[in-house]
């Protein structure tokens, strides 16, 4: 059986919102939003460094984005 990624220990319910439906963007168009957009967002939400450090790790370890680490690192820091 598939674990839910929103729910912890059955009772607890965790809302989830996309980076795409905050920003109210197409998830279908991939290529129609960027990493600053997403940074910017973030800076929106008031997340703190931490949050941000955690973006980047998925960012870098998950979507092969290692080629753009110059720009996430530059987003990090701003």
């Amino acid at each position: 059986m598939t674990k839910r990624f929103d729910r912890e220990g059955g009772e607890v319910k965790h809302h989830v919102q996309t980076f795409c439906a905050l920003k109210h963007f197409d998830y279908n168009l991939v290529n129609s939003f960027s990493y600053e957009q997403l940074f910017q967002c973030m800076r929106e939400l008031k997340l703190s460094y931490a949050d941000a450090g955690k973006i980047y790790w998925l960012l870098e370890n998950l979507s092969g984005a290692k080629k753009h680490r110059p720009l996430l690192m530059k987003l990090m820091s701003s």
